[in-house]
């Protein structure tokens, strides 16, 4: 499915799905700093508005995690947010297993609850403005609006997989956000496209 598709479909369900997903931020303001692609398929090239670095060493063999933030887009009703996370380890030499690594929980906010521990459900947005901070959105069984079943992506040195996170749109006089990654920290300051 296309990134479009993937879009089109969100609005659809999010429209109806979108409930309590914000929460207020202490202090005078934010400060700091769809589904993925299945393995084996190529990553489209999207545009990266900035990078984190992150090492992953659940299995025991680290990984360089390069997360690439692509779009923070207003569609509609709904805030998508779009982002590549990539293997940078090397390719692996010889006879050497290739080095993938399982997405997993990586991305996860270690709650399991109508979520597998497996969905970006840890990403978050920070509105400056209204100093509140928005949560995934949530479909009616209460499951995240966001990339799941992660634990079957696993990702080849050099590749990556895309994934998304949704939530409700911030009032039109929001003009940048700070989009929160576990492990991989927050970007701060970026353009809300509209």
């Amino acid at each position: 499915m296309s990134i479009r598709g993937v879009r089109l479909l969100v609005v659809l369900v999010a429209g109806l799905a979108l409930v309590g997903c914000t929460q207020a931020v202490g202090g005078g303001g934010a400060s700091a700093d769809g589904p993925a692609t299945a393995a084996g398929e190529p990553v489209a090239e999207l545009p990266v508005l900035s990078s984190r670095y992150a090492v992953d060493e659940t299995d025991g063999q680290p990984v360089a995690v390069r997360v690439d933030l692509n779009e923070v887009r207003v569609i509609e009703q709904v805030l998508q947010v779009t982002f590549t996370a990539r293997n940078t380890n090397a390719p692996a030499r010889g006879d050497a297993p290739p080095g993938r690594w399982q997405v997993a929980d990586f991305f996860g906010d270690g709650v399991a609850a109508a979520d597998a521990l497996d969905a970006v459900d840890g990403v978050y947005v920070v509105d400056p403005v209204h100093t509140t901070r928005h949560l995934p959105g949530r479909n009616p069984d209460g499951q995240c609006l966001c990339s799941g079943g992660l634990t079957d992506v696993s990702v080849l040195p050099g590749d990556g997989a895309v994934l998304t996170a949704t939530f409700a749109a911030p009032t039109p006089d929001v003009q940048v956000v700070n989009v929160h990654v576990p492990r991989v920290g927050e970007f701060t300051g970026v353009r809300v496209e509209r």
